[in-house]
């Protein structure tokens, strides 16, 4: 029996050693790519339905917005209202002038103070709130 040199023993071992510890490596690499992957996967799902709920805040958030713009003209119309009705014992025609003054609509005008409609539309021409800016720059 041929006799194997102690120094061929023992770099085969080494060498069985290093191609060992290569495939161990290697093995180690594609589950840590795997595991990477799914990672980024979960967060790739998690951002979808973080940027679906957004979308739904925003959209909530836009009628929200258009319901309150509604809410302070009523609000607005009132309060003009009710400061021009407010006035101690004003005839129709402070009345009316008030509220031409207050930019109040011909509608308005007619239907608070009693004034005919082609009155309401004289007194927002004289007294309308575009009138004091014609004076002021005039």
């Amino acid at each position: 029996m041929p006799s194997v040199s102690t120094d061929l023993l023992l770099f085969g071992g080494r060498a069985l050693i290093l191609l060992l510890g290569f495939a161990a490596l290697v093995v180690c690499f594609m589950r840590w790519e795997k595991a990477a992957r799914q990672q980024t996967q979960d967060a790739a799902a998690r951002l979808e339905v973080a940027l679906g709920e957004i979308r739904s805040l925003r959209e909530v958030g836009e009628g929200t917005n258009a319901a309150l713009q509604a809410l302070t003209e009523q609000v607005q119309t009132q309060l003009r209202l009710a400061k021009a009705a407010s006035a101690p014992s004003a005839t129709g025609y402070d009345v009316a002038i008030r509220l031409a003054r207050n930019g109040a609509s011909t509608d308005e005008v007619v239907s608070t103070s009693g004034v005919t409609r082609q009155e309401a539309v004289l007194l927002a021409r004289l007294h309308g709130p575009d009138t004091a800016r014609h004076r002021m720059t005039a």
